[in-house]
């Protein structure tokens, strides 16, 4: 490196730290104390480098004085505190780093030599959010050649660092740009930055949101700052208002009062040092003065002088204002309280007076003085006392704050006073009481008339209390107001429920309807008795008598009534049933009459008259003897003798009617006593009715007897469980004697199996429930042999009690026949299933012989021939052989056979399981033999067609058959498949082979129909009608 050379580079180098110094480059981050340090810095190069042209020019030889130049060069970017660069920019856009110093690996963790190396090394330490900012920076620097200055954040180990960058550019004879730079880590600074950011936000946030008014000002009474709060407290409009308006003039003359004042407090607080606080007064803008506590001090500038003032203001206006007020206020209570004409007392938490008033003193009769000696607690009535210490008490512990309540107190005289006690407190700042107020007005007056219009209204009350009779009071508006017990008694109602609604809300329809049309004669004063229908609270109805009387007010006006409400409701009673007894009386089924002791009739009701075909009044101008063609003289007195000894008399007579025919009667007579008088009332009968019906009673049981006697079927009549009739079969059937069977009990010769069952029935069939007519039970006659009997009953009434009519039936020889047919079937039944077992083995002997016949066969058509006949004797078969396997012999359920059917054709035709799939989707169908086996058939030939023809060579498919009950008893038989289909043109019902004429025979044999559709494979669809259906009714 020639020395020329060495010496710009220092020169371009020293430039470069001074033009940074002094902020020449272009950037937007420069820091005073940096850029004094730089300045120093280039300065220091500048001289070192002065010596080092001195030594040169003394080195004799050039190349020495190269060497020289190339080690100061190397001293000097050694101890620059940052890393000194070039940066080349080649014409092909390429770049590369000439030279860097030590410091390279200091701030970036590189080795000076590998970023040489490889320039793009340093891409990867710039932040990604600069790279943008930097890349545009080198670019102008090229294009106008100025220096450029960049602060850049790199990362470094996954930190991010700050640093200063400065290079200034120089173009080279080979067309590259050449920079000489410096890199200085500023990461500390900026952090430091940052913190005095975040301070001063901090702080200013303070200033302007303070609760308290700050300000900053100079010696010389000019304002600095001011927060918003002195502006507000002072009436401008902002803080910059205000300083602008105050600075205008100055401190003192814009708004202290006094403006000497603020030179006396300036030398107060620069003799006395530290905060110190001052009560002032200050002008607002509007001209107005308010109070102010001024906190102070001096911030001391260079050798202790005063810099400036910083401090704090209060406006105390209001609370100066407050003291003002409460000197006033405490001036007029004590007016008050000296002059009120009610007692006052001042107390302390240990309850003695402290300060009471004229009116208390005399209240109690005792005087100041005296009553400062003492407590109220010495003073209050002994039954009063434990009232008023629970409450002050809880007052003291802060649960409440003041309390009422009356209470007495003990005179100096020794006389009790009533007083209306209002207690309060006043507490300290920690919740302690200091002392209480208490007011005491004087009530003994008020009680003593208190206490005479209780009694007055106690008196009042118990009166209208205890009234047998209901009070109900109502305004003018006819709304309730007062109700005494009794007529919430009557209605059924709570006082509360009653009182405020209309009286009429009480009262039924046709009793609201009168109550309007008699409101003006109640607001005239008129005073009336109505009776009225009130609807009780349960719905229930009560008959009222009111006596109404009407209210006036003071002036003389309508103001209400008052009603006395008496209950009628059994004198209503009492009318009603009067009137209802008439009408019994009169329109009873049973002839009423009342004579004389000579026999004349006097009163005759209705039923009477009509029973003997007169009216009321003929009839009551008749006698006994009259009517009666069997009474005598001699029989009236004997029928006379008998009432007068037993009260009563009751016998059968006739009586003639008006056309002469007579009928028998039963006349109940009885003797009466009506006050003081005696008579005789007799109550006749008509019995032709019940005459008539003995008769034939007597007939019906005749007839009974005879029938029961002579019938040759056992009938016994059973109540509770005792026999209580047995007609003479019921004897020979049971062998036992009349007598005996009386004295039975009706389950007694039942057969121990039977027993219960008989005993239970019986009794539940007298109880009227529901129980079999008929069954069948076995008995053990006395001779001990076992009989079967049917036995059949009804329940019925005997001499008034419930019983039961039974009758017994000997059945033992039916039932053994029943029991011989029986087993009969049951030998029949084995019989059968022997039968179906030697069919269906007979045709597996036919199916085997087909089987041996085929293996001498090699004709493959003759071969298929006996196959398909053997698939048929096969599917024959096993009808039978479902039919001995099952209990039904009539029919076979057809699920399980076409499942094994179809079994055996798999093992015939298909070679591979998984190539063709079976479904089939059978119900609950039973079919008897004469149509399984051709439903079985046509599915052997249906499905073997399939199996054959339907799936060719490798062809996968599903057969499906369905068998499904339709309407009607309609059966519907489906056998399908997915396969290749019949052959274009195939008519099925033409056709000459022998599997499809044998289906076509075969549905012809059930009376069915078959359709084939081919859209999808084949499809065969047979639908015939179940032999054993039934057309529904």
């Amino acid at each position: 490196m020639t020395e020329e050379t060495l010496a710009s580079r220092i020169n371009r180098l020293t430039e470069t730290v001074r033009k940074a110094g002094r902020g020449d480059f272009s950037g937007d981050i420069h820091s005073s104390g940096l850029n004094d340090e730089l300045d120093m810095l280039g300065y220091a190069i500048s001289q070192l480098v002065n010596k080092v042209r001195e030594q040169a020019v003394n080195c004799s030889m050039a190349e020495d004085a190269g060497r020289l130049w190339e080690e100061k060069y190397r001293r000097l970017k050694a101890i620059i505190p940052g890393m000194v660069y070039q940066f080349a920019l080649h014409p092909d856009g390429s770049f590369s780093f000439p030279s860097v110093n030590e410091a390279s690996r200091q701030l970036f963790d590189l080795e000076p030599e590998a970023l040489m190396a490889d320039a793009s090394l340093s891409s990867g330490l710039i932040h990604p959010d600069d790279r943008e900012r930097f890349a545009v920076s080198v670019k102008k620097s090229a294009e106008t050649m100025q220096p450029w200055r960049e602060v850049l954040r790199h990362i470094v180990h996954g930190e991010v660092r700050w640093y200063d960058c400065m290079s200034r550019p120089e173009p080279q004879p080979n067309g590259d740009i050449l920079w000489d730079g410096i890199i200085l880590e500023i990461t500390d600074r900026k952090r430091t930055e940052e913190s005095l950011k975040q301070s001063e936000r901090k702080y200013r946030d303070i200033f302007e949101n303070a609760p308290v008014g700050i300000f900053r000002s100079t010696l010389e009474g000019k304002f600095i700052d001011v927060n918003p709060v002195v502006a507000r407290m002072l009436k401008y409009d902002s803080p910059e208002e205000m300083v602008r308006m105050v600075n205008h003039t100055s401190i003192a003359e814009a708004i202290y009062v006094d403006p000497s004042h603020r030179r006396e407090l300036i030398g107060a607080v620069s003799s006395r040092g530290g905060w110190q606080i001052f009560e002032e007064h200050f002008r607002c803008k509007d001209g107005s003065i308010i109070v102010c506590n001024f906190h102070f001090r001096v911030v001391p500038g260079q050798a202790d002088s005063p810099r400036e003032f910083e401090g704090f203001v209060e406006d105390i206006s209001e609370r100066t204002l407050a003291e003002e007020m409460l000197k006033k206020s405490e001036e007029r209570m004590r007016l008050y309280f000296e002059r009120q004409l009610v007692g006052m007392a001042i107390t302390s938490p240990g309850k003695g007076w402290l300060q009471v008033n004229d009116r208390l003193c005399l209240m109690l009769g005792y005087g100041s003085d005296e009553l400062v000696r003492l407590t109220w607690e010495e003073l209050t009535h002994p039954d009063d006392l434990v009232a008023d210490l629970v409450c002050f008490e809880r007052l003291l512990r802060g649960e409440i704050n003041d309390y009422s309540l009356e209470k007495r107190f003990i005179r100096k005289d020794g006389a009790t006073v009533y007083a209306n006690l209002s207690v309060g407190c006043v507490r300290a700042e920690s919740g302690s009481v200091e002392y209480l107020l208490a007011l005491l007005e004087d009530i003994s007056e008020r009680k003593q008339v208190e206490k005479a219009l209780r009694e007055s209204e106690n008196r009042y009350r118990l009166i209208v209390e205890t009234a047998e009779e209901g009070i109900w009071q109502v305004d003018r508006e006819w709304k309730t107001t007062y109700v005494n017990q009794r007529m919430e008694q009557m209605l059924g109602c709570r006082r509360g429920e009653m009182l405020g609604r209309p009286i009429t809300d009480f009262m039924d329809d046709e009793g609201r309807q009168a109550a309007q049309e008699l409101v003006s004669r109640r607001e005239e004063g008129i005073r009336e008795l109505h009776d009225f229908r009130f609807v009780r609270r349960d719905g229930s109805s009560i008959d009222v008598l009111l006596s109404t009387t009407s209210l006036k007010d003071e002036q003389g006006a309508f103001a209400g009534s008052i009603a006395l409400v008496t209950d009628i409701s059994d004198r209503k009673r009492a009318e009603e049933e009067l009137k209802l007894s008439q009408f019994i009386i009169e329109n009873a089924s049973t002839g009423i009459m009342r004579g004389r002791g000579d026999g004349r009739i006097m009163v005759a009701n209705k039923s009477a008259a009509r029973m003997l075909g007169y009216s009321p009044e003929e009839l009551c101008s008749l006698s006994f003897f009259d009517i009666d063609p069997t009474l005598t003289p001699e029989l009236w007195l004997k029928h006379r003798n008998k009432l007068g000894a037993t009260g009563s008399n009751t016998f059968e007579t006739l009586h003639r009617r008006k056309d002469g025919t007579t009928f028998p009667v039963e006349v109940a007579v009885n003797a009466l006593k009506y006050q003081d008088q005696e008579i005789s009332c007799s109550f006749t009968t008509d019995i032709s009715k019940r005459k008539r019906a003995e008769d034939a009673l007597r007939e019906s049981e005749e007839k009974f007897r005879v029938l029961a006697e002579t019938s040759p079927t056992a009938i016994a009549l059973i109540q509770g469980e005792r026999f209580v009739y047995v007609n003479e079969a019921t004897v020979r059937l049971t062998g036992c004697a009349e007598e005996e069977l009386m004295g039975m009990q009706f389950w007694e010769l039942t057969h121990a199996d039977f027993r219960e069952m008989v005993r239970n029935i019986g009794l539940a069939r007298q109880r009227g429930e529901q129980v079999p007519k008929q069954y069948q039970s076995k008995i053990i006659t006395r001779g001990g042999e076992e009989r079967w009997v049917a036995v059949s009953g009804a329940a019925m009434d005997f001499e008034g009690k419930p019983a039961g009519i039974v009758t017994f039936m000997d059945v033992t020889e039916a039932k053994l026949s029943e029991e011989r047919i029986q087993a009969a079937l049951v030998e029949k039944e084995v019989l059968l299933k022997e039968i179906h077992h030697r069919v269906k083995n007979n045709l597996q002997i036919v199916s085997s012989l087909l089987d041996l016949q085929s293996e001498s066969i090699r004709d493959q058509d003759a071969l298929r021939s006996f196959r398909e006949s053997q698939n048929r004797i096969a599917a024959m078969a096993l009808v039978h052989e479902q039919l001995y396997q099952t209990r039904n012999f009539s029919s076979i359920d057809f699920h399980g056979y076409i499942e094994g059917l179809t079994r055996n054709l798999f093992r015939t035709y298909v070679m591979d399981p998984d190539r063709v799939s079976l479904v089939v989707d059978a119900g609950n169908v039973s079919l008897g033999i004469d149509q399984a086996i051709p439903c079985g058939l046509i599915v052997n030939e249906l499905v073997s067609n399939a199996l054959k023809y339907a799936f060719p060579g490798d062809r996968h498919g599903t057969i499906r058959i369905g068998f499904q009950s339709e309407e009607n008893g309609w059966i519907r038989l489906t056998i399908a498949d997915n396969g290749v289909g019949l052959p274009a043109g195939t008519d099925f019902i033409a056709t000459e082979t022998l599997g499809l004429q044998l289906v076509r025979m075969l549905v012809r044999q059930l009376k069915g129909e078959i359709s084939l559709d081919t859209s999808q494979g084949a499809s065969f669809h047979i639908r015939f009608q179940a032999i054993n259906y039934v057309e529904p009714d």
